[in-house]
Protein backbone atom coordinates (compact mmCIF):
# COMPACT_ATOMS: atom_id res chain seq x y z
CA UNK A 1 0.00 0.00 0.00
CA UNK A 2 2.81 2.75 0.47
CA UNK A 3 4.42 1.35 -2.81
CA UNK A 4 1.06 2.58 -4.35
CA UNK A 5 0.67 5.99 -2.30
CA UNK A 6 4.11 6.89 -3.45
CA UNK A 7 3.45 6.20 -6.79
CA UNK A 8 0.50 8.30 -6.15
CA UNK A 9 2.14 11.11 -5.05
CA UNK A 10 5.01 10.88 -7.75
CA UNK A 11 2.72 11.41 -10.64
CA UNK A 12 0.55 14.18 -8.82
CA UNK A 13 3.65 15.84 -7.76
CA UNK A 14 4.40 16.00 -12.03
CA UNK A 15 0.78 16.98 -12.37
CA UNK A 16 1.44 19.80 -9.86
CA UNK A 17 4.61 20.99 -11.63
CA UNK A 18 3.13 20.89 -15.34
CA UNK A 19 0.16 23.05 -13.88
CA UNK A 20 2.74 25.52 -12.60
CA UNK A 21 4.80 25.52 -15.56
CA UNK A 22 1.45 26.58 -17.54
CA UNK A 23 0.21 28.84 -15.08
CA UNK A 24 3.34 30.76 -15.52
CA UNK A 25 3.21 30.63 -19.66
CA UNK A 26 -0.29 32.07 -18.95
CA UNK A 27 0.69 35.34 -16.84
CA UNK A 28 3.70 35.44 -18.68
CA UNK A 29 5.88 35.02 -15.38
CA UNK A 30 8.35 32.66 -17.08
CA UNK A 31 7.29 32.08 -20.85
CA UNK A 32 7.97 28.47 -21.66
CA UNK A 33 8.63 29.31 -25.14
CA UNK A 34 12.10 30.40 -24.26
CA UNK A 35 13.37 27.49 -22.74
CA UNK A 36 15.19 24.46 -24.81
CA UNK A 37 13.94 21.32 -24.36
CA UNK A 38 17.69 20.17 -22.74
CA UNK A 39 16.27 22.44 -20.30
CA UNK A 40 12.87 20.81 -19.49
CA UNK A 41 14.51 17.48 -19.81
CA UNK A 42 17.46 18.27 -17.30
CA UNK A 43 14.68 20.15 -14.65
CA UNK A 44 11.63 17.46 -14.66
CA UNK A 45 14.94 14.87 -13.82
CA UNK A 46 15.91 16.48 -11.24
CA UNK A 47 12.50 17.33 -9.99
CA UNK A 48 11.85 13.41 -9.83
CA UNK A 49 14.58 12.94 -8.09
CA UNK A 50 14.25 15.54 -5.39
CA UNK A 51 10.89 14.01 -5.21
CA UNK A 52 11.69 10.20 -4.63
CA UNK A 53 14.07 12.13 -1.93
CA UNK A 54 11.19 13.16 -0.16
CA UNK A 55 8.96 9.93 -0.28
CA UNK A 56 12.40 8.37 1.28
CA UNK A 57 12.24 10.52 4.27
CA UNK A 58 8.56 10.67 4.64
CA UNK A 59 9.12 6.53 5.07
CA UNK A 60 11.82 7.26 7.85
CA UNK A 61 9.33 8.95 10.16
CA UNK A 62 11.00 10.85 12.43
CA UNK A 63 10.54 15.24 13.25
CA UNK A 64 14.08 15.89 11.49
CA UNK A 65 13.11 13.68 8.63
CA UNK A 66 9.73 15.23 8.54
CA UNK A 67 11.32 19.04 8.78
CA UNK A 68 13.65 18.26 5.85
CA UNK A 69 11.32 16.62 4.00
CA UNK A 70 8.68 19.44 4.12
CA UNK A 71 11.32 22.20 3.03
CA UNK A 72 12.09 20.03 0.24
CA UNK A 73 8.55 19.86 -0.91
CA UNK A 74 8.69 23.48 -1.60
CA UNK A 75 12.49 23.93 -2.68
CA UNK A 76 11.87 21.11 -5.07
CA UNK A 77 9.38 23.18 -7.20
CA UNK A 78 11.87 26.37 -6.75
CA UNK A 79 14.61 24.60 -7.77
CA UNK A 80 13.24 22.77 -10.86
CA UNK A 81 11.85 26.40 -12.28
CA UNK A 82 15.26 27.83 -11.57
CA UNK A 83 16.86 25.01 -13.96
CA UNK A 84 14.36 25.44 -16.51
CA UNK A 85 14.24 28.59 -16.93
CA UNK A 86 17.40 30.18 -15.61
CA UNK A 87 16.11 32.69 -13.13
CA UNK A 88 13.35 33.45 -10.90
CA UNK A 89 10.82 36.15 -9.61
CA UNK A 90 9.04 37.10 -6.56
CA UNK A 91 5.72 36.58 -8.73
CA UNK A 92 6.58 33.37 -9.96
CA UNK A 93 7.37 31.96 -6.14
CA UNK A 94 4.33 33.64 -4.93
CA UNK A 95 2.74 31.62 -7.84
CA UNK A 96 3.83 28.32 -6.49
CA UNK A 97 2.43 28.97 -2.57
CA UNK A 98 -0.75 30.02 -3.78
CA UNK A 99 -0.93 27.30 -6.33
CA UNK A 100 0.41 24.55 -3.80
CA UNK A 101 -1.25 25.71 -0.74
CA UNK A 102 -4.38 26.01 -2.61
CA UNK A 103 -4.61 22.68 -3.88
CA UNK A 104 -3.30 21.60 -0.39
CA UNK A 105 -6.32 23.03 1.51
CA UNK A 106 -8.69 21.85 -0.84
CA UNK A 107 -7.37 18.10 -0.51
CA UNK A 108 -6.74 18.31 3.45
CA UNK A 109 -10.66 19.42 2.99
CA UNK A 110 -12.06 17.02 0.84
CA UNK A 111 -9.84 13.92 2.33
CA UNK A 112 -11.45 14.49 5.96
CA UNK A 113 -14.65 14.38 4.17
CA UNK A 114 -13.65 11.10 2.19
CA UNK A 115 -12.40 9.69 5.29
CA UNK A 116 -15.13 10.01 7.26
CA UNK A 117 -17.89 8.69 4.66
CA UNK A 118 -15.88 6.04 4.01
CA UNK A 119 -14.89 5.13 7.84
CA UNK A 120 -11.14 4.46 6.64
CA UNK A 121 -7.75 6.66 7.92
CA UNK A 122 -7.31 9.96 6.45
CA UNK A 123 -4.01 9.07 5.49
CA UNK A 124 -5.22 5.81 3.40
CA UNK A 125 -7.46 8.48 0.99
CA UNK A 126 -5.05 11.93 1.09
CA UNK A 127 -3.03 10.72 -1.45
CA UNK A 128 -5.59 9.68 -4.18
CA UNK A 129 -7.90 12.57 -3.69
CA UNK A 130 -4.80 15.14 -4.12
CA UNK A 131 -4.11 13.30 -7.24
CA UNK A 132 -7.71 13.90 -8.08
CA UNK A 133 -7.76 17.39 -7.28
CA UNK A 134 -4.43 18.04 -9.34
CA UNK A 135 -5.71 16.43 -12.42
CA UNK A 136 -8.55 18.74 -12.02
CA UNK A 137 -6.64 21.67 -11.72
CA UNK A 138 -4.27 20.97 -14.85
CA UNK A 139 -7.39 20.35 -16.75
CA UNK A 140 -9.06 24.16 -16.02
CA UNK A 141 -5.13 25.66 -16.17
CA UNK A 142 -5.15 23.74 -20.15
CA UNK A 143 -8.48 25.06 -21.22
CA UNK A 144 -7.62 28.78 -19.69
CA UNK A 145 -4.50 28.15 -21.55
CA UNK A 146 -6.46 27.54 -24.78
CA UNK A 147 -9.18 30.79 -24.39
CA UNK A 148 -7.52 33.27 -21.90
CA UNK A 149 -6.05 36.15 -23.45
CA UNK A 150 -1.97 35.96 -22.48
CA UNK A 151 -1.17 39.57 -23.41
CA UNK A 152 -4.30 40.95 -21.33
CA UNK A 153 -3.44 38.42 -18.27
CA UNK A 154 0.07 39.99 -17.90
CA UNK A 155 -1.26 43.72 -17.84
CA UNK A 156 -4.01 42.20 -15.32
CA UNK A 157 -1.51 40.43 -13.22
CA UNK A 158 1.10 43.17 -13.26
CA UNK A 159 -1.30 45.67 -11.61
CA UNK A 160 -1.85 43.40 -8.23
CA UNK A 161 0.58 44.52 -5.62
CA UNK A 162 2.97 42.17 -4.15
CA UNK A 163 1.06 42.53 -0.41
CA UNK A 164 -1.89 41.08 -1.32
CA UNK A 165 -0.69 37.68 -2.92
CA UNK A 166 1.25 38.02 0.44
CA UNK A 167 -1.91 38.67 2.23
CA UNK A 168 -3.70 35.71 -0.06
CA UNK A 169 -0.85 33.05 0.62
CA UNK A 170 -1.00 34.29 4.67
CA UNK A 171 -4.96 33.23 4.56
CA UNK A 172 -4.35 30.16 2.58
CA UNK A 173 -2.06 29.09 5.54
CA UNK A 174 -4.31 29.94 8.47
CA UNK A 175 -7.00 28.06 6.71
CA UNK A 176 -5.12 24.70 6.99
CA UNK A 177 -4.02 25.39 9.75
CA UNK A 178 -7.64 25.89 10.69
CA UNK A 179 -8.31 22.81 8.76
CA UNK A 180 -6.15 20.46 10.52
CA UNK A 181 -7.00 21.90 13.81
CA UNK A 182 -10.59 21.20 13.70
CA UNK A 183 -9.74 17.78 13.24
CA UNK A 184 -7.19 17.46 15.74
CA UNK A 185 -7.90 15.90 18.67
CA UNK A 186 -6.41 16.52 22.07
CA UNK A 187 -7.45 17.02 26.16
CA UNK A 188 -6.60 20.57 26.08
CA UNK A 189 -9.50 21.91 24.86
CA UNK A 190 -8.77 25.21 25.96
CA UNK A 191 -5.61 25.87 23.61
CA UNK A 192 -7.42 24.21 21.24
CA UNK A 193 -9.92 27.18 21.57
CA UNK A 194 -7.38 29.45 21.77
CA UNK A 195 -5.63 28.86 18.70
CA UNK A 196 -8.97 28.22 16.77
CA UNK A 197 -9.72 32.14 18.08
CA UNK A 198 -6.34 33.37 17.27
CA UNK A 199 -6.04 31.45 13.58
CA UNK A 200 -9.84 33.47 13.30
CA UNK A 201 -8.55 36.88 14.53
CA UNK A 202 -6.01 36.64 12.25
CA UNK A 203 -8.19 35.36 8.83
CA UNK A 204 -10.26 38.52 9.63
CA UNK A 205 -7.60 41.12 9.33
CA UNK A 206 -6.39 39.37 6.71
CA UNK A 207 -9.96 39.52 4.99
CA UNK A 208 -10.17 43.54 5.81
CA UNK A 209 -7.18 44.34 4.42
CA UNK A 210 -7.70 42.25 1.08
CA UNK A 211 -11.29 44.12 1.10
CA UNK A 212 -9.68 47.31 2.03
CA UNK A 213 -7.69 47.51 -0.94
CA UNK A 214 -9.92 46.23 -2.94
CA UNK A 215 -12.15 49.53 -1.90
CA UNK A 216 -9.55 51.75 -2.58
CA UNK A 217 -7.96 49.77 -6.17
CA UNK A 218 -12.30 50.44 -7.29
CA UNK A 219 -12.30 53.86 -6.49
CA UNK A 220 -8.97 54.64 -7.91
CA UNK A 221 -9.99 53.05 -11.56
CA UNK A 222 -13.00 55.16 -11.05
CA UNK A 223 -10.97 58.50 -10.69
CA UNK A 224 -9.21 57.24 -13.52
CA UNK A 225 -11.53 56.50 -15.53
CA UNK A 226 -13.78 59.99 -14.72
CA UNK A 227 -9.74 61.32 -15.58
CA UNK A 228 -9.48 59.55 -18.81
CA UNK A 229 -13.61 60.23 -19.92
CA UNK A 230 -12.92 64.13 -19.04
CA UNK A 231 -9.28 63.88 -21.49
CA UNK A 232 -11.66 62.46 -23.98
CA UNK A 233 -13.84 65.11 -23.75
CA UNK A 234 -11.15 67.74 -23.83
CA UNK A 235 -10.13 66.02 -26.92
CA UNK A 236 -13.52 66.16 -28.97
CA UNK A 237 -13.52 70.19 -28.23
CA UNK A 238 -10.22 70.92 -29.22
CA UNK A 239 -11.28 68.69 -32.56
CA UNK A 240 -14.64 70.62 -32.60
CA UNK A 241 -12.83 73.92 -32.54
CA UNK A 242 -10.35 73.23 -34.96
CA UNK A 243 -13.29 72.49 -37.53
CA UNK A 244 -14.36 75.86 -36.36
CA UNK A 245 -11.30 77.68 -37.11
CA UNK A 246 -11.29 75.71 -40.18
CA UNK A 247 -14.63 76.50 -41.25
CA UNK A 248 -14.15 80.43 -40.36
CA UNK A 249 -10.79 80.39 -42.88
CA UNK A 250 -12.70 78.77 -45.43
CA UNK A 251 -15.68 81.42 -45.02
CA UNK A 252 -13.42 84.17 -45.36
CA UNK A 253 -11.67 83.08 -48.03
CA UNK A 254 -15.09 82.51 -49.97
CA UNK A 255 -15.61 86.26 -48.68
CA UNK A 256 -12.59 87.79 -50.34
CA UNK A 257 -13.71 85.77 -53.39
CA UNK A 258 -16.40 87.08 -53.98
CA UNK A 259 -15.69 90.49 -52.69
CA UNK A 260 -14.61 92.75 -55.80
CA UNK A 261 -17.56 91.36 -57.43
CA UNK A 262 -19.95 92.28 -54.55
CA UNK A 263 -18.03 95.77 -54.50
CA UNK A 264 -18.65 95.98 -58.33
CA UNK A 265 -22.50 95.38 -58.34
CA UNK A 266 -23.06 98.00 -55.75
CA UNK A 267 -20.83 100.50 -57.46
CA UNK A 268 -23.01 99.80 -60.67
CA UNK A 269 -26.19 100.42 -58.41
CA UNK A 270 -24.96 103.48 -56.72
CA UNK A 271 -24.07 105.11 -60.77
CA UNK A 272 -27.05 104.23 -61.76
CA UNK A 273 -28.96 106.16 -59.01
CA UNK A 274 -30.56 102.91 -57.85
CA UNK A 275 -29.72 103.73 -53.64
CA UNK A 276 -32.43 101.61 -52.81
CA UNK A 277 -31.22 98.28 -54.50
CA UNK A 278 -27.80 99.00 -53.64
CA UNK A 279 -29.03 99.55 -50.06
CA UNK A 280 -30.82 96.19 -49.98
CA UNK A 281 -28.13 94.43 -51.20
CA UNK A 282 -25.92 95.66 -48.16
CA UNK A 283 -28.71 94.45 -46.12
CA UNK A 284 -28.35 90.89 -47.94
CA UNK A 285 -24.55 90.84 -47.40
CA UNK A 286 -24.70 91.81 -44.21
CA UNK A 287 -27.74 89.45 -42.93
CA UNK A 288 -25.70 86.35 -45.05
CA UNK A 289 -22.57 87.58 -42.97
CA UNK A 290 -24.51 87.29 -39.60
CA UNK A 291 -25.53 83.69 -40.26
CA UNK A 292 -22.22 82.21 -41.19
CA UNK A 293 -20.56 84.14 -38.83
CA UNK A 294 -18.80 81.53 -36.51
CA UNK A 295 -17.69 82.71 -32.65
CA UNK A 296 -14.16 82.17 -32.37
CA UNK A 297 -12.07 83.38 -29.15
CA UNK A 298 -8.86 83.97 -28.60
CA UNK A 299 -8.20 83.15 -24.41
CA UNK A 300 -4.63 82.70 -24.33
CA UNK A 301 -5.14 79.01 -23.91
CA UNK A 302 -5.81 76.39 -26.52
CA UNK A 303 -8.32 74.23 -24.16
CA UNK A 304 -10.17 77.53 -23.05
CA UNK A 305 -10.67 78.00 -26.64
CA UNK A 306 -12.01 75.64 -27.51
CA UNK A 307 -14.13 75.11 -24.40
CA UNK A 308 -15.95 78.72 -25.10
CA UNK A 309 -16.46 78.07 -28.93
CA UNK A 310 -18.21 74.93 -28.18
CA UNK A 311 -20.55 76.48 -25.44
CA UNK A 312 -21.08 79.45 -27.81
CA UNK A 313 -22.41 77.14 -30.56
CA UNK A 314 -24.76 75.77 -28.10
CA UNK A 315 -26.57 79.29 -27.82
CA UNK A 316 -29.90 80.11 -29.31
CA UNK A 317 -30.38 83.46 -31.41
CA UNK A 318 -30.71 85.67 -28.54
CA UNK A 319 -27.54 84.70 -26.33
CA UNK A 320 -23.69 85.40 -26.72
CA UNK A 321 -20.51 85.10 -24.94
CA UNK A 322 -18.25 88.33 -23.94
CA UNK A 323 -14.85 87.25 -23.23
CA UNK A 324 -12.35 89.57 -21.85
CA UNK A 325 -8.75 88.83 -20.64
CA UNK A 326 -6.22 85.83 -20.36
CA UNK A 327 -6.00 82.09 -19.06
CA UNK A 328 -2.99 80.81 -17.62
CA UNK A 329 -1.38 77.97 -19.34
CA UNK A 330 -0.10 76.67 -15.77
CA UNK A 331 -3.21 75.30 -14.23
CA UNK A 332 -3.93 71.76 -15.55
CA UNK A 333 -5.94 70.85 -18.45
CA UNK A 334 -8.42 68.80 -16.42
CA UNK A 335 -9.02 71.23 -14.12
CA UNK A 336 -10.04 73.61 -16.32
CA UNK A 337 -12.00 72.03 -18.35
CA UNK A 338 -13.76 70.96 -15.03
CA UNK A 339 -14.60 74.91 -13.79
CA UNK A 340 -15.02 76.42 -17.54
CA UNK A 341 -17.77 73.75 -18.52
CA UNK A 342 -19.44 73.15 -15.03
CA UNK A 343 -19.88 76.82 -14.81
CA UNK A 344 -21.02 77.45 -18.58
CA UNK A 345 -23.39 74.73 -18.59
CA UNK A 346 -24.90 75.91 -15.47
CA UNK A 347 -25.03 79.41 -16.98
CA UNK A 348 -26.48 78.54 -20.39
CA UNK A 349 -29.04 76.48 -18.49
CA UNK A 350 -30.16 79.49 -16.31
CA UNK A 351 -29.93 81.65 -19.52
CA UNK A 352 -32.18 79.55 -21.48
CA UNK A 353 -35.57 79.78 -19.44
CA UNK A 354 -35.39 84.25 -20.72
CA UNK A 355 -37.21 85.14 -23.09
CA UNK A 356 -34.62 88.66 -23.80
CA UNK A 357 -31.16 88.78 -25.34
CA UNK A 358 -28.77 88.07 -22.67
CA UNK A 359 -25.17 87.99 -22.36
CA UNK A 360 -22.53 85.26 -20.56
CA UNK A 361 -20.07 87.67 -19.33
CA UNK A 362 -16.41 86.04 -18.89
CA UNK A 363 -13.68 87.93 -17.31
CA UNK A 364 -10.38 86.35 -16.64
CA UNK A 365 -7.27 88.09 -15.20
CA UNK A 366 -4.12 87.55 -13.90
CA UNK A 367 -3.24 90.00 -10.39
CA UNK A 368 -0.35 89.71 -7.76
CA UNK A 369 0.38 85.34 -8.54
CA UNK A 370 -3.24 85.08 -8.37
CA UNK A 371 -5.61 84.16 -11.50
CA UNK A 372 -9.21 85.74 -11.29
CA UNK A 373 -12.34 84.13 -13.15
CA UNK A 374 -15.34 85.90 -13.10
CA UNK A 375 -18.27 84.48 -15.06
CA UNK A 376 -21.55 86.38 -14.88
CA UNK A 377 -25.13 85.63 -16.39
CA UNK A 378 -28.90 86.92 -15.81
CA UNK A 379 -31.37 84.62 -14.36
CA UNK A 380 -34.77 84.40 -13.87
CA UNK A 381 -34.10 83.93 -9.76
CA UNK A 382 -35.50 86.67 -8.26
CA UNK A 383 -34.12 86.08 -4.59
CA UNK A 384 -30.73 87.11 -3.50
CA UNK A 385 -28.08 84.16 -1.92
CA UNK A 386 -24.29 84.02 -1.57
CA UNK A 387 -23.89 80.41 -1.52
CA UNK A 388 -24.34 76.90 -3.33
CA UNK A 389 -27.80 77.04 -4.04
CA UNK A 390 -30.58 74.19 -3.55
CA UNK A 391 -31.00 72.33 -7.07
CA UNK A 392 -34.73 72.98 -8.55
CA UNK A 393 -35.03 70.14 -10.53
CA UNK A 394 -36.73 67.18 -9.01
CA UNK A 395 -34.11 64.57 -9.46
CA UNK A 396 -31.45 65.92 -6.65
CA UNK A 397 -28.76 63.23 -7.14
CA UNK A 398 -28.27 63.82 -10.87
CA UNK A 399 -27.87 67.85 -10.65
CA UNK A 400 -26.25 70.64 -8.90
CA UNK A 401 -23.36 68.79 -8.79
CA UNK A 402 -21.20 71.53 -11.28
CA UNK A 403 -20.77 73.46 -8.20
CA UNK A 404 -19.52 71.30 -5.88
CA UNK A 405 -16.57 69.55 -8.35
CA UNK A 406 -15.41 73.42 -9.44
CA UNK A 407 -15.30 73.88 -5.66
CA UNK A 408 -13.06 70.75 -5.34
CA UNK A 409 -10.98 72.00 -7.97
CA UNK A 410 -10.73 75.63 -6.32
CA UNK A 411 -9.74 74.00 -2.83
CA UNK A 412 -6.95 71.49 -4.66
CA UNK A 413 -5.09 74.82 -5.42
CA UNK A 414 -5.84 76.04 -2.14
CA UNK A 415 -7.89 79.21 -3.71
CA UNK A 416 -11.64 81.04 -3.12
CA UNK A 417 -15.25 80.78 -4.78
CA UNK A 418 -17.74 82.87 -4.62
CA UNK A 419 -20.68 83.13 -5.26
CA UNK A 420 -23.20 85.98 -5.32
CA UNK A 421 -27.02 86.23 -6.84
CA UNK A 422 -28.21 89.87 -6.52
CA UNK A 423 -30.75 91.95 -8.64
CA UNK A 424 -31.84 89.18 -11.18
CA UNK A 425 -28.04 88.11 -12.07
CA UNK A 426 -26.08 85.62 -10.76
CA UNK A 427 -22.24 85.39 -10.22
CA UNK A 428 -19.52 83.32 -9.47
CA UNK A 429 -15.86 84.24 -8.61
CA UNK A 430 -12.64 81.77 -8.54
CA UNK A 431 -9.37 83.09 -7.01
CA UNK A 432 -6.51 80.48 -7.70
CA UNK A 433 -3.01 81.14 -7.02
CA UNK A 434 -0.99 80.03 -10.22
Amino acid sequence: MNLISNIVFLLGSCVELVSLVICADIFRILPISCVSKKRIVFSLAAYVAVSVVIVFLNERASQMTDFFAMILYYLRFILTLLIMYGRLNRRCVYLIFLCDLSISLLSSSLSCIAANIMNKNNDDVSPYIMLAIRILVLTAVLIAYKKSNIKRNSVVLSEIPNYIFLMLILAIICLSALSSLIGFQTDNILFKENMLTAIVILLTVIFIIIVVSLIFNVMAKQHFNATSQMMEKQVELQINHFNEVEKMNAEIKKFRHDYLNHLQSILSLVQMNECSMAEAYILKLNKLKNETQTTIFNTGNTLADAILTNKASLLDKNGRIYYSGIMPLSMDNVDLCIILTNALDNAIEACQELSEPYVISILAKKQQGYFILSIKNPTVRSENFYDIPATTKAEKDEHGMGLHNIESVVEKYEGQMKIKCENGFFELIITIKI
